[in-house]
């Protein structure tokens, strides 16, 4: 058996294609595999979300990773509530991922569920990753315990109204100490199960990784940092560079804990080192957040920090060098 897609289909069907070539379509059709994309339709003012086996209602941010937003909404002009997701992976490759209600699921997976209704989608991924993302509809408390019998009775009394819409969402990502299962949510050695969470200014659970844990990994590779980043977005976001060779022009801003360990910035600390007073205002820079360069070398390449941090890191380049 071949998964075709229509157009593909009915010219198999048709004869076009031998034996042997629908044959080497199957064993090379993953090289060639693009991300599937989508949108989750259900837009609504109000929603309730289930992460993890607890309930979130009216908080604009369920999870905060540091200070990256994980699971959160925005509104659209006509004021619907839009789903957005970015989970960290200890496996360092790309992951699905929710921009207000599109999604995307890069092809490296194993499976990808996705009923024709549009209402969920359910993604596996070889190392035992897996993400799943549902809508569905609560036309009473009673339903809501029904379909959560241990822990739905927790919001009986909150200033709910009846009906409203669902939005369930898991995430396992083993390595990264941080699990959204469905009943239970794991954070360390800390579980949360049967909590409810409503109008929370902040985020509903704030977690702190350790730098270059939840991005993309690369191991002795060639980077060209104008080819990391878009025209829309310029930050390395947690990711791990180790024994690779970066390569500018460009002026790499380290923030939010990125560590430079073991490398060879490249040049003299008077022509690398580039003073930023103030790092919120940058503009043109690829600002690297929470990411880890170990054992690099960095070609053409500045560095803008804080003028107050500039006289350290020019020692220790004296020092080593």
């Amino acid at each position: 058996m071949i998964a075709l897609c229509v157009e593909h289909a009915a010219k198999a069907d048709g004869g076009a294609f031998t034996d042997d070539q629908l044959r080497t379509l199957k064993r090379e059709g993953r090289v060639h595999a693009e991300a599937a994309k989508g949108r989750f339709d259900w837009m609504r003012r109000d929603l309730l979300a289930v992460v993890g086996g607890n309930f979130y209602y009216r908080c604009p941010v369920v999870v905060q990773i540091g200070e990256r937003n994980v699971i959160w909404f925005t509104r659209d002009d006509a004021g619907s509530l839009l789903l957005n997701f970015w989970m960290p992976t200890a496996s360092g490759q790309e992951r699905a991922r929710i921009l207000e209600n599109f999604w995307v699921v890069p092809p490296a997976i194993r499976d990808l569920e996705c009923p024709p209704s549009g209402k969920r989608i359910h993604v596996h991924y070889a190392n035992g990753d897996e993400t799943r993302v549902e809508f569905f509809e609560i036309n009473s408390l009673a339903e809501l315990i029904k379909r959560y019998p241990e822990t739905g009775s927790i919001v009986r009394g909150a200033a709910i109204n009846w009906p409203i819409t669902g939005v369930e969402l898991w995430e396992k990502a083993p390595g990264t100490q941080i699990e959204f299962g469905p009943t239970v949510t794991r954070v360390g050695g800390v579980q949360i199960s049967g909590s409810f969470m409503s109008d929370i200014g902040g985020a509903g659970i704030h977690i702190d990784l350790p730098p270059g844990v939840g991005g993309l990994a690369f191991h002795d590779q060639d980077i060209v940092l104008s080819d990391m980043v878009a025209a829309d977005n310029s930050i390395l976001d947690r990711m791990s560079f180790r024994g690779c060779r970066i390569y500018g022009p460009a002026v790499l801003v380290p923030v939010g804990g990125t560590e430079l360990k073991n490398s060879n910035l490249g040049g003299p600390p008077q022509a690398i080192l580039w003073p930023l007073p103030d790092l919120q205002a940058i503009v043109g820079g690829v600002v690297a957040s929470g990411c880890v360069f170990d054992g690099c070398e960095f070609f053409n390449v500045g560095f803008g920090m804080p003028p107050d941090q500039i006289p350290a890191i020019r020692a220790d380049l004296t020092k080593g060098g």
